[in-house]
């Protein structure tokens, strides 16, 4: 597979850590997550509540890369990424910083839009990858 991410200076967020698009050649599958939240690493049946937004976002990117790797593939794969955040005014900041440190080098497309949950979550996140 041949990844080449896009940027260019004069799109918005040209500064994120993201990509404004992702071209990938040659490819041999897709994987499509669902949207995951941020669950109890000791109970997966339960939300991970504790944290703020840093917390939530970690524990939410640390299961997807699980989940990827399930699948055989990993983040450094990942061409596209939706985060939904329930206030995206107060959270955006701290939910971009902890991504950040997930994607490093190739960063995927990104949306980031505000949702209405059905559950007590700050944010849910899913991605398609590469295989």
């Amino acid at each position: 597979m041949k990844k080449t991410c896009i940027r260019i200076g004069k799109a918005a967020g040209s500064s994120l850590p993201l990509s404004q698009a992702v071209k990938v050649e040659n490819i041999g599958g897709l994987v499509f997550t669902s949207g995951i939240m941020a669950m109890d690493p000791k109970n997966p049946d339960k939300l991970y509540l504790d944290g703020d937004i840093k917390g939530q976002t970690e524990q939410a990117l640390l299961q997807l890369q699980e989940i990827l790797e399930a699948a055989g593939t990993s983040f450094d794969n990942v061409i596209k990424v939706n985060i939904f955040l329930t206030n995206i005014r107060r959270d955006y900041d701290g939910m971009n910083e902890v991504y950040a440190k997930f994607f490093t080098d190739a960063k995927p497309a990104r949306r980031t839009v505000e949702a209405a949950f059905t559950v007590d979550t700050l944010i849910e996140i899913d991605m398609v990858a590469v295989v």
